[in-house]
């Protein structure tokens, strides 16, 4: 992925070249364009000027629609569990979720024992256990693992996340380790990145412009 270019206002002089499978971090207030940037991030946001590419294609490119449409089937964004279907139990959810997932991005075998090895990573003993008698950090790991369970190209994390405390952080860091190989982990914070947590990157956007 490659965005390159100015973007108004709160975005300048982007140039971000994100490589399959790296795990970043970019601390961003959103007064400095960190909302902006997760937008654009999410194929959401049309650039003013530059361009955006995705394994070679140019997403911005007018009458190239069918490029951006794939690109964004391949996100997916972790909104503090809000994601989530609170009129099922936690296994229902991911069942549904790879129901729903591209093809290509499915699980190469999904079923319930693989669904409930990810739902159990994210410190859930009863898969059935309903979606709305979760706590707000509980949807978190939910979302976490939803968000695993899609095998993404592209997974974005709002760093605020991180803010949780013990288990529960340590239940998201495992999860943030079974992405696959191939996607590309972005996490945008206004705060530093957890040192604890594996990155090949960690870059900051001042006043929309990364350093």
């Amino acid at each position: 992925m490659k965005l390159k270019g100015p973007e108004g206002e709160l975005l300048q002089e982007l140039d971000l070249d994100i490589k399959a499978g790296e795990r970043i971090a970019i601390q961003a207030r959103r007064a400095d364009g960190g909302g902006a940037l997760l937008q654009l991030l999410c194929g959401q946001l049309p650039l003013r000027s530059g361009a955006m590419r995705y394994n070679g294609s140019n997403l911005t490119r007018p009458g190239h629609s069918h490029h951006l449409h794939k690109y964004r089937r391949g996100v997916e964004l972790l909104r503090r569990g809000r994601e989530l279907l609170d009129g099922t139990h936690l296994l229902g959810n991911g069942l549904y979720a790879l129901e729903f997932a591209p093809r290509s991005l499915q699980l190469k075998a999904p079923d319930a024992v693989r669904v409930g090895e990810i739902l159990g990573l994210a410190g859930f003993d009863d898969v059935y256990r309903p979606v709305s008698s979760l706590s707000a950090a509980e949807r978190i790991r939910a979302g976490w693992a939803r968000v695993v369970l899609r095998q993404p190209n592209v997974a974005l994390c709002i760093g605020s996340l991180w803010a949780l405390g013990g288990e529960d952080c340590a239940h998201i860091h495992a999860l943030w380790k079974q992405l696959p190989e191939h996607a590309a982990a972005v996490l945008v914070s206004d705060e530093p990145a957890p040192t604890a947590l594996k990155l090949d990157r960690r870059l900051r956007l001042d006043h929309g412009v990364l350093v």
